[in-house]
């Protein structure tokens, strides 16, 4: 296989919604893709101005005490979109119509999960 050039973007795996599994699964390939040293870019988005799981309560225990969910998954590389909606999804152009303080814009994807 030839390398890839500097111009090929990483897949951009977009989760919609911080729900336990949303959160658990950002965390999860963030992680997966350290460990193997792959470059992806990571999204979650939520309507909500604050994620309310973290990470490690989600994967380990709902009594464990960590860092905030924001900042933890920043922490591992994920990019979260807090306080954010998703306006529309369009599966053939691959994109989501997102919106924060009353601007619009359209995130492509690669791998899209509604959690």
């Amino acid at each position: 296989a030839m390398p890839a050039s500097p111009t090929d973007a990483p897949p951009a795996l977009l989760i919609v919604g911080a729900s336990p599994e949303g959160v658990a699964l950002a965390t999860r390939l963030a992680q997966v893709a350290k460990r193997h040293q792959r470059d992806v870019r990571v999204t979650l988005v939520e309507p909500a101005a604050r994620l309310g799981w973290s990470p490690r309560e989600t994967l380990e225990s709902m009594e464990a005490d960590g860092p905030p969910a924001q900042e933890a998954l920043e922490a591992l590389g994920v990019r979260v979109l807090a306080g954010t909606e998703t306006v529309a999804l369009d599966r053939d152009a691959r994109h989501v119509t997102l919106s924060r303080d009353g601007q619009a814009w359209q995130e492509p994807y690669d791998a899209l999960a509604l959690a």
